[in-house]
């Protein structure tokens, strides 16, 4: 039985929970001054045993309510507990834990990707800078981190996976109480499966790229401006603003006011990229009218859209991730299209797709094949991505 400290809502743990592999349990902490945190999936209670994997983000919520995470949660935990296994769960693939966290962890799994080069996790790089700066070692973090912490890492599940209709399935019913809801929507996912076609070079979709996203990221904005300044014809635009956005104020997400949600809205609306959001079963029907679909770093930089992508046998062109290894295995050339981080060659990219899309189809197709190959074995890629919790 494996403790679990975690809060509703992360798609690594729903994935690891659901799939039955391992057995798990929430510990309860009565001795400790702590809020108390409801685990989410109605498991049995344990207060010692052999492992606990703690979540990076139920530690953050608990450090908001002035918890002092290293006396009061992992010191304790290292007392009833042979290992502590931590989960990063943050899109970006920088870390989440600090140094002295990563210091009374005996594995660290994180989710996403993990850097081929260890040393760029002491820059400030990827998703969380505004202008696609993921590989430049230029801005160092304040404190690095050792050889002996970066060794604790292991590379876990992306997020994409949740995009597989029998990941999906399973997941549902932490989220859908109704069980006629969740027979609905899995219908639903049959349907959408059915109905995906393949490019064709003697018939090809009217539009070059599909492009929609919320403005997680100030990098959307600027992609969705480059491609409404082009001749490219597109699909797509900012469905709204959240209340974080990435970017906005140099470094890292910024939390928006109501007042600043609607100024960046009225901005954005001004300049002609803002679009009504779409339901699922309308956003998978309009990728059938476009030949490549983008994806764009978000919170992080990995994003569903991949697999959707993936899915509905469409070219994804996505920023340069060559420097990361995650565990699908994404390959330049056959299964995505790589710009640069910057988007400085994204259009350059698209009209190329336009011009020579004979030459692009075979990309989709492998990306299709590849992506149901691995997603079917969802149970597999789990095991590999959770592998530190069977030892």
């Amino acid at each position: 039985m494996i403790g679990l400290l975690t809060k509703r809502g992360s798609f690594a743990v729903d994935m690891l929970v659901s799939s039955g592999g391992l057995q798990f349990a929430a510990v309860d902490l009565p001795s400790l001054n702590v809020p108390r945190c409801p685990c989410p999936y109605q498991l049995p209670t344990i207060r010692a045993g052999d492992t606990v994997v703690v979540v990076s983000g139920w530690l953050y919520d608990l450090q908001q309510h002035g918890v002092d995470v290293l006396k009061e949660i992992l010191l304790p935990l290292r007392e009833g507990f042979r290992r502590v296994v931590g989960l990063d769960q943050a899109d970006p693939f920088q870390l989440d834990f600090s140094n002295a966290v990563m210091d009374l962890m005996d594995v660290v799994l994180k989710v996403n990707g993990v850097y081929e080069d260890r040393e760029l996790y002491n820059y400030v790089v990827g998703a969380p800078t505004p202008d696609g700066r993921w590989t430049e070692k230029t801005e160092r973090r304040g404190v690095p981190y050792r050889p002996e912490q970066l060794n604790k890492l292991r590379l876990s599940v992306p997020c994409f996976l949740g995009v597989a209709t029998r990941m999906r399935r399973q997941v549902r019913r932490y989220y859908c109480r109704s069980v006629s809801e969740r027979v609905v929507r899995s219908l639903g996912d049959r349907i959408l499966d059915y109905v995906r076609r393949p490019l064709k070079a003697t018939a090809p979709p009217q539009y070059t790229a599909h492009f929609y996203a919320s403005l997680t990221h100030v990098q959307r904005a600027k992609a969705a401006r480059k491609l409404r300044m082009s001749s490219i014809r597109w699909r797509g635009g900012i469905t709204g603003v959240p209340a974080f956005v990435t970017g906005l104020r140099g470094n890292g997400m910024a939390r928006l006011t109501p007042g600043e949600q609607r100024a960046l809205t009225d901005r954005i609306t001004a300049d002609g990229i803002l679009t009504p959001w779409l339901s699922r079963p309308q956003y998978v029907v309009s990728m059938r009218e476009c030949k490549a679909v983008i994806s764009i770093a978000g919170y992080g930089e990995l994003c569903f859209r991949m697999a959707e992508a993936w899915a509905n046998r469409r070219i994804l062109v996505c920023q340069d991730l060559s420097h990361v290894r995650t565990l699908f295995p994404l390959v330049p050339g056959r299964n995505v299209v790589y710009c640069r981080p910057d988007l400085a060659d994204l259009t350059d990219i698209l009209d190329d797709i336009e011009c020579n899309f004979r030459n692009y189809i075979d990309i989709a197709e492998q990306g299709h094949r590849d992506w149901l190959q691995w997603s079917g074995e969802f149970e597999q890629v789990l095991a590999d991505g959770f592998a530190a919790l069977y030892e």
